[in-house]
């Protein structure tokens, strides 16, 4: 073979090397970047990796510095912890035309990470940021403004949570947090009276075997004489008889 015949050959090679290298390159990049379900963001590709609920309790307002320490731990949640395909829905419990219960978000996390071999970092920053995160944002804003409710139905909100069926076991890692002064109050259980402050064997229970439990508890000066050490412990007692996995509790 002549030396340019040699040449011709090998580029013929290349030529085909990069063709057959473009073709993988391609299907790699459909399948890593992945079709998103409209409306909820989650993988077509893949299961959902686990769930993430966040009750907010709005029967009360919040002082500036309890808005301001909400917004900055669920953004850590959204930017650090979730994993990409996570489903994540907010909750709130007020006081509402429909009832006590809201939901004003829920999708898939779409994922801040990327293989930079298959897809663009930025356009997947960019993505995760308008479809999840500044919505969301945009939505804390609002629930700073809240007006006192005569009712805080707690412990039906976290039951009425378990029979989500968005919230079933086989999202596999489940957690549940909860942002509230967990003071109770219905005609059935008030935590304002006494006697109904430290026992909880009577009290509502949800299915929550499985699922790890945060609570960010707002303290209140005016319920001082409702709250502390007992009280949490009550909730403690409550939640793992509910079959939670864990209970932490983190001041807000």
């Amino acid at each position: 073979m002549t030396a340019q015949r040699r040449t011709l050959a090998a580029g013929i090679l290349i030529g085909l090397s990069l063709v057959f290298l473009l073709g993988i390159g391609t299907a790699a990049l459909c399948v890593g970047r992945g079709e998103l379900e409209p409306g909820t963001l989650c993988r077509k590709d893949r299961p959902r990796a686990g769930g993430t609920i966040v009750l907010i309790d709005v029967t009360d307002p919040y002082t500036a510095n309890q808005a301001q320490a909400l917004r900055a731990r669920l953004g850590r949640l959204v930017q650090t912890e979730l994993r990409t395909n996570e489903w994540f829905a907010i909750w709130v419990l007020g006081d509402f035309e429909e009832g006590t219960l809201r939901k004003p978000f829920c999708a898939c996390s779409p994922g801040t990470s990327s293989n930079w071999l298959i897809s663009n970092p930025i356009q997947t920053k960019d993505r995760f940021d308008s479809l999840f995160a500044h919505p969301l944002a945009r939505l804390l804003d609002t629930l700073s403004v809240v007006h006192h409710a005569e009712r805080s139905p707690i412990m039906e909100a976290v039951q009425e949570l378990t029979e989500q069926k968005e919230f079933s076991p086989n999202l596999g890692v489940r957690r549940l947090i909860i942002v509230s002064d967990l003071l109770q109050n219905t005609a059935r259980l008030s935590q304002y009276r006494a006697r109904t402050r430290s026992q909880p064997s009577q009290s509502p229970t949800g299915d929550l075997r499985g699922v790890h439990v945060e609570v960010l508890y707002i303290e209140r000066r005016r319920d001082a004489a409702y709250q502390g050490s007992a009280h949490r412990q009550f909730w403690r007692k409550y939640l793992h008889r509910s079959g939670a996995t864990s209970v932490d509790f983190e001041r807000l």
